[in-house]
């Protein structure tokens, strides 16, 4: 009987070290409802679209479910985690760059380079000091091919010798195309271009070209903040099929000081929240919405957005929603915004990108998962 004993104990163990190994080497852990993976650098396209997958987990309209965390954020992490077991989701985690890493040490030398050493602007661009997008954006957007390395590609792997951006007054964020104020002392933060701003365009610039370069039809990007209706799937399958067949770019919520319902909604779903509550659901053209912590991109919007958030001198010129909203505003992408807000920041703890808990801007949600 010990000898059994030992042996059925030899058994399980030898079995559940296999087990942890095969689970390790997944990089998929599932708990519960729904699943994640992670993803740190480097990045390669076409994690979701080579997967057999089943749309529910991901809210019925999309292949992939990507959210960007920061690796010390971990209660961020742990709330995203409840968020996607009580909504049966599935994630991808994305390693997010934090603002004292290299990477963004050497963004912040070559925008400096470009902004006050006019000889390296005009040797390493060929641009006049008339502002151009690129001519073969239409050509990028239809190839099936993934995205040559143009622009602001080319920023981590030159040798060029560049400055030291602690030597020079701080940069301003530009604002259109690229219109720059001097710096001055009453100059307001939000108007500073800080590394943490610089980070935060990188983590979104990595999955978006991660999304360009893949084959997914439908992809969500969220960052780690953030609360979603409980009856999400609703909503959004409810005007989903509204969208015209081409379209780049849609937000889900908390569009940060801009009116999205100016213009007319194409599509309106009711939400039954008790016998005498109707919660309608709309979806207008966008005007120009700010925020990037929930939106969906088509493959083609990802590709355009990607081939012109890597222009130089627009690429990391300003906070990446700022730069969204211009392209919005401008006619460069085709943006739907849900409203109200279907996914929003919960805003519970300091910001990675401004000093608290970022703007004053709240919105909220009728039935959230946190609320």
């Amino acid at each position: 009987m010990l000898v059994s004993s030992r042996v059925t104990f030899i058994g399980i163990l030898l079995a559940t070290t296999l087990v942890s190994v095969l689970f390790l080497s997944s990089n998929t852990w599932r708990f519960g409802h729904g699943a994640f993976s992670l993803i740190s650098p480097p990045i390669k396209p076409g994690l979701c679209s080579s997967l057999e997958r089943n749309l529910m987990p991901t809210l019925s309209i999309a292949s992939c479910i990507y959210v960007i965390n920061l690796p010390k954020s971990t209660h961020r992490r742990a709330d995203m985690e409840q968020l996607r077991y009580t909504l049966g989701l599935d994630f991808t985690y994305v390693t997010g760059t934090e603002g004292d890493e290299d990477i963004v040490q050497r963004i912040m030398r070559h925008v400096t380079a470009f902004r006050v050493l006019e000889d390296f602007r005009e040797t390493n661009f060929s641009l006049s000091n008339a502002f151009e997008w690129p001519q073969d954006v239409d050509a990028l957007v239809e190839s099936e091919s993934p995205l040559d390395r143009k622009g602001s590609d080319l920023w981590f792997s030159d040798g060029i010798d560049l400055p030291d951006p602690s030597s020079h007054e701080p940069l301003t964020c530009a604002s259109d195309n690229f219109t720059l104020e001097h710096y001055s002392p009453q100059t307001p933060p939000y108007r500073i271009l800080t590394k943490a701003r610089l980070a935060c365009w990188y983590s979104h610039w990595r999955v978006i070209r991660l999304i360009a370069d893949g084959r997914d039809d439908v992809s969500l990007v969220l960052e780690d903040d953030v609360d979603m209706e409980l009856d999400i799937r609703q909503r959004l399958l409810g005007v989903w099929d509204s969208l015209p067949s081409v379209w780049d770019i849609v937000f889900l919520g908390s569009h940060c000081w801009s009116e999205e319902s100016k213009r007319p909604a194409i599509a309106a779903y009711n939400s039954s929240i008790s016998a005498m509550t109707v919660s309608v659901t709309f979806l207008h053209p966008s005007t120009s919405p700010k925020c990037t912590h929930a939106y969906a991109l088509s493959r083609r919007g990802a590709r355009r957005l990607a081939v012109y958030l890597r222009h130089p001198p627009f690429a990391y010129s300003r906070a990446i929603d700022q730069a969204i909203s211009w392209l919005v505003e401008s006619g460069k992408l085709t943006a739907y915004s849900i409203v109200p807000s279907i996914v929003v920041q919960r805003k519970v703890d300091d910001s990675g990108i401004s000093d608290g808990r970022g703007s004053s801007w709240r919105d909220n949600l009728t039935r959230g998962v946190f609320a």
